[in-house]
């Protein structure tokens, strides 16, 4: 059972207690958690619901928007071609030969060149990652 706005605690059968936000997006319903109880009380899951439905206003998936925050902290680095590439370099590597790696990470003409180090990957707003961020998450297993 949820309030007028869609908050509602859910009960585990564990007992585990956590907010959430009952959410309807093209006919299909969703949800997004909020916290756990009694960490987050009443009060703040609201301020929390809140503020993700004003991230909705504004036409931005507030449950995407998450996930972002969640992958840009974990990539201290910022989101270049050139970390991106570094990171899939360093996934890849253990399964290479001594040679092929370093025929691979000399190779002035891909991402990781200096030409498209500064770079920025498209960064998604009310879409989710592209497809390239999530193909590196993939990889990171």
């Amino acid at each position: 059972m949820t309030d007028a706005e869609g908050l509602y605690l859910e009960v585990s059968p564990a007992g585990s207690k956590r907010w959430f936000w009952k959410t309807y997006q093209d006919g299909k319903e969703g949800r997004m958690a909020l916290g756990s109880y009694p960490a987050v009380n009443v009060v703040e899951a609201g301020k929390a619901r809140d503020a993700a439905k004003a991230l909705k206003g504004e036409g931005v998936d507030p449950v995407q928007a998450r996930k972002l925050e969640k992958l840009k902290a974990s990539n201290p680095d910022g989101d270049t071609f050139k970390s991106v590439a570094l990171g899939w370099f360093a996934v890849q590597e253990p399964g290479w030969s001594e040679n092929h790696a370093t025929r691979t990470r000399r190779n002035g003409s891909g991402p990781a060149s200096p030409g498209h180090g500064g770079a920025g990957v498209q960064t998604p707003v009310a879409h989710g990652p592209t497809p390239i961020q999530e193909h590196y998450r993939g990889l990171e297993g």
